[in-house]
This record gives structure tokens, C-alpha cells and sequence, in this order.
């Protein structure tokens, strides 16, 4: 007999190294089991299935945009305790009943506002001022009616006091 025992062999998953070549294997099968849950439970909010209607709403963006600049619109909006008060003026007559002003977050939509303005007479509009958050934000001005038009405005809140004026 001799002196070396032989020593039993252990199966394979008890080793080290299939474990350890595997784990990739297995890394990978759970992340992107993970991924494809995600990308069918979760829309893409990014990517609109109404394309062409939103292409429709550009064109009548950018036709507002340039009727605002033909009959020179511009407006002067201010804060006056808890209003907003707003002096439009033009170059033309305007005949303005109701304006709307939107505040649009340049990161969170939750935290767009859409104010009605009441006219108060001579080309001024008031509304209740509203609680927007410091950052930057986007202004629009937007007339509907016999003839609508619409200015742009970015800005940093917290503000006073801006100009509008027709951007194209």
C-alpha cells in the first residue's frame, strides 16, 4: 500500500471557476430580463404616436409667431403684489378679448400653469399671480380668435417684471 491517499473528487458545481464563468451568464440574463420588463410595462413618453397632428400644431405655432410679428404685437407684464398685470400694445388696432398666459417648466411638466387673463380695460389684462418655482421657464402669450397670434419667452423665475415682444 502506499502513503498518498487519494482524495475524492468534488462535483462540479462545488468549484470555484464554473461558478465564476457563469455569473456573466447569469448577469446578463437577469438585467435584461429586467430591461425588457421595463421597455413593455413603461410607455416612452419621448416618442408620439400622433406625429403628423403635432406636426399640424407646429405649423400653426410658427404662423401664430408670424402674425404676432405683422400686426407688431408686444406686451410689457409685471407683478403687482399677487397679480399679474399685463399692457399690450401694437402698432395696429386689436380688437383682444381674452388672452391666455402658459408657463411651461423647461424640465417638469407637472409644473405648468395656464392663466386666463381678464381684460381690465385699455389693452391691460390681470391675472392671479401664480407660485412658479426659481429656474427656467418658458412664456407664451397666446391670442385666440378672428385672428390668433402668439409671443414666445423664455425666462428665469423668480422675475418682476419681462417684455414681450414678436420673435421670427
Amino acid at each position: 500500500m502506499s502513503d498518498t491517499q487519494v482524495q475524492p473528487i468534488k462535483p462540479w458545481y462545488q468549484h470555484f471557476w464554473p461558478w465564476f464563468m457563469l455569473m456573466p451568464l447569469f448577469v446578463t440574463v437577469i438585467l435584461s430580463s429586467f430591461m425588457l420588463h421595463r421597455a413593455f410595462t413603461k410607455g416612452d413618453s419621448v416618442v408620439s404616436s400622433q406625429y403628423y397632428k403635432n406636426g399640424l400644431k407646429i405649423n400653426r405655432l410658427i404662423d401664430d409667431l408670424a402674425a404676432a410679428k405683422t400686426l407688431e404685437v408686444a406686451a410689457s407684464l409685471r407683478v403687482d403684489g399677487e397679480r399679474l398685470l399685463l399692457q399690450l400694445t401694437s402698432e395696429n388696432p386689436l380688437k383682444v378679448e381674452q388672452l391666455t398666459l402658459q408657463f411651461s417648466h423647461a424640465f417638469d411638466s407637472d409644473l405648468d400653469v395656464s392663466l386666463p387673463l381678464q381684460a381690465a380695460g385699455n389693452n391691460l389684462f390681470v391675472a392671479k399671480k401664480p407660485n412658479l418655482a426659481s429656474g427656467k421657464w418658458y412664456l407664451d402669450l397666446i391670442h385666440q380668435g378672428e385672428s390668433s397670434w402668439r409671443i414666445k419667452r423664455q425666462f428665469n423665475a423668480p422675475v418682476d417684471s419681462l417684455d414681450l415682444a414678436p420673435i421670427l
